[in-house]
């Protein structure tokens, strides 16, 4: 029997740290940690065990797994060793800058699906590669994700990776205390089996604790449930489920066929401005892309509802209406599913986006039975005026308690360290630092101030770096300014004891 290498361990931050209590907002990759010998050993076994040997070479699984430990380092490697193929190179190009013409075939069938209808969606989309490595089917999700990439290494990353992190969070969230008391400062094993044996451990029931007990999961479930709670606050489902009694207490007394087809334009304007969030949902990120939708909804719904004192009413309430609805679907309309959808760990993300769209869909039901009274109560321009306040306070709570999926966080699996973030850490950056850069840079027109980011990068050059320097941790945070980790943490505690 082959024997398994040892676990290494570093003087690096603990994985408990980064994933429950991050205060430093480190964004990190757990094969990083991993010697590059200790590495190839590991994929070696994992090749073996997952039974890959009849869809890829051990050798692309190899480097497949060098790529997602650190690209730049790869990268520059295979360069110098001229072993980078030219289609290599070109794939790893093209998705930094794809779009929607140049996505593979896979994700065109995929788009063209949801456009016609989720009925059709089961019958000819794949499964997810997540799902099926959860399930240990890794051959299956392999040749899902090379139909996905269009590359083989690339697809190897993409496996590896997954694999990794889903066994550094079974470790961390569904084991006990004295179970990871002793790896605070280890690399877990990269065991394929682990998922399956931890997670029969596990029934929903404790699953849905987890949610709620867990530092990292609770700050994913508040952050789902306010971006589902906002999408109600908005007021939309007046519109989309009470059209016709709305526009029914108009002068008009009933809703006659102009406001009928004033409801059609609604809809459609929702259809067709929803495909703007494909443009910029990732290059902005899905915070930012709430966070204007809502902006723009409020003097929008403000608009709507004075102008149903206009006499005539229909035109003014149809103008702004579809304004409204504009800004909505990008928004509003499409991220609060998507950003639930994936900022749980993979452990527990079908749990937690159950408990979401139950949120979500009763706030709906609560304003399917509130709305029409009241309509009653409040005449269209106080209810409208009533859902532009609570569009107000829905983008104050996204403001404060949701964490952003910048541009440079490129993975779901990447979420784990942004939720490892605290809720006091976050709501301090947003307060002491991002309100006083908007009013110098918004109000003041002081152009030259830059705002230091939140989330910093630690990659495998920086560590070397330090450890070549004679730092003993060796973590450099890209994006800060290259004190090493531990310092930094003793800096934080400092502070926090004297504050």
């Amino acid at each position: 029997m082959e024997r398994r290498p040892q676990r290494p361990t570093t003087d690096q931050l603990p994985f408990q740290q980064l994933l429950e209590h991050n205060d430093l907002a480190i964004i990190e990759n757990p094969l990083r940690r991993i010697p590059e010998d200790h590495l190839n050993a590991y994929i070696k076994l994992f090749y073996d065990d997952a039974g890959l040997a009849s869809v890829i070479d051990l050798d692309t699984v190899v480097r497949g797994a060098r790529l997602a430990r650190d690209e730049e380092a790869f990268v520059a490697e295979e360069v110098a060793e001229d072993t980078l193929t030219s289609v290599e190179t070109a794939a790893l190009d093209k998705e930094k800058t794809t779009t929607i013409w140049t996505e593979s075939r896979e994700i065109k069938i995929i788009l063209l699906t949801c456009f016609v209808g989720s009925l059709l969606q089961g019958w000819v989309s794949s499964e997810s590669p997540r799902w099926l490595i959860k399930k240990q089917r890794f051959p299956k999700a392999l040749t899902n994700l090379l139909r996905l990439r269009e590359n083989p290494l690339l697809a190897a990353r993409d496996l590896v990776f997954i694999w990794a992190q889903l066994q550094v969070e079974t470790t961390l969230f569904m084991r006990t205390d004295s179970d990871i008391k002793d790896l605070e400062h280890q690399i877990p094993h990269l065991d394929p089996q682990v998922y399956l044996r931890q997670i029969n451990l596990r029934g929903y029931a404790r699953r849905i604790t987890q949610l709620f007990t867990i530092p990292r999961a609770r700050r994913a479930t508040v952050a789902s449930f306010i971006v589902m709670s906002a999408q109600q606050m908005t007021g939309v489902n007046v519109f989309a489920f009470l059209a016709s009694t709305l526009f029914a207490t108009g002068p008009v007394g009933k809703p006659d066929r102009g406001s009928l087809w004033l409801f059609f334009g609604f809809g459609i304007a929702n259809f067709l401005s929803s495909a703007v969030a494909y443009f910029y949902i990732d290059s902005k990120g899905r915070r930012w892309l709430l966070m204007v939708s809502l902006t723009l909804m409020f003097p929008l719904l403000l608009a709507t509802a004075f102008s149903f004192k206009a006499d005539p009413w229909q035109g003014p309430v149809t103008v702004f209406l579809i304004l409204y609805t504009l800004a909505y679907s990008p928004g509003a309309g499409a991220v609060p599913f998507l950003y639930s959808s994936e900022i749980f760990p993979q452990v527990l993300r079908e749990v937690g986006m159950a408990w979401a769209s139950a949120v979500c869909w009763t706030g709906a039901g609560i304003l399917d039975l509130c709305v029409p009274a009241l309509i009653k109560c409040l005449s269209p321009t106080g209810l409208l005026c009533l859902f532009a306040g609570l569009d107000a306070l829905a983008l104050f709570l996204v403001w404060l308690f949701v964490p952003g999926t910048e541009r440079q966080i490129a993975t779901m699996e990447e979420m784990n360290y942004v939720f490892g973030v605290s809720t006091r850490r976050h709501v301090d950056y947003q307060v002491n630092e991002v309100a006083p850069w908007c009013v110098d840079h918004y109000i003041r027109r002081i152009k030259d101030k830059e705002l230091d980011p939140l989330y910093r990068y630690a990659r495998v050059r920086d560590r070397d770096n330090g450890e070549a320097n004679g730092n003993a941790t060796g973590v450099e945070m890209n994006g800060g300014k290259g004190d090493g980790a531990v310092c930094e943490l003793e800096r934080v505690r400092t502070e926090r004891r004297e504050g």
